[in-house]
């Protein structure tokens, strides 16, 4: 299966820091022209990076974006995980296309945060997130849209 998204400058799923460059700022190759990622994990994980980072209704198609923000204001009972699990598994085959085996399991271990265990095809994706996490996510993307001329308000 052909990889060809561009690559982000930051490391995926990890917090660092560049002077000159933000996170989600597109990387750039040796040579001089744009990098591409060509690894399906990485891609992978940074197609789920992009994904965490958008808030339903943000973009054109109001349907794209993450369910997981709104998980965050309800008590996290096991029928709200279940939910949680079926529609994070809805979004997963949107983000997804080229892959037609998916699983999706949630638990919560501390108040307002979720551990996230998924298949996406043979490849194996583990997380926890809360709000304070996605929310920062969701700056960073916005202020690399917002400098790149695509966005319309910088987010404080």
């Amino acid at each position: 299966m052909p990889w060809g998204d561009l690559r982000l400058n930051g490391k995926v799923m990890e917090i660092g820091f560049c002077r000159c460059h933000g996170q989600m700022d597109l990387a750039v190759a040796a040579p001089g022209g744009l990098d591409v990622v060509t690894d399906v994990e990485e891609c992978i994980m940074q197609r789920l990076w992009i994904y965490l980072a958008t808030k339903k209704g943000e973009r054109l198609n109001k349907k794209l974006g993450c369910c997981l923000f709104k998980y965050f204001h309800k008590p996290l009972t096991s029928s709200v995980l279940k939910d949680l699990e079926s529609e994070f598994l809805r979004d997963l085959k949107k983000v997804y296309p080229e892959f037609s085996s998916f699983s999706v399991s949630a638990t919560s271990n501390a108040r307002n945060e979720v551990e996230i265990n998924a298949y996406i095809g043979s490849n194996v994706v583990n997380f926890t997130t809360n709000e304070e996490e996605l929310n920062y996510l969701n700056k960073l993307l916005h202020d690399t849209l917002y400098n790149l001329g695509l966005g319309t308000l910088k987010v404080t």
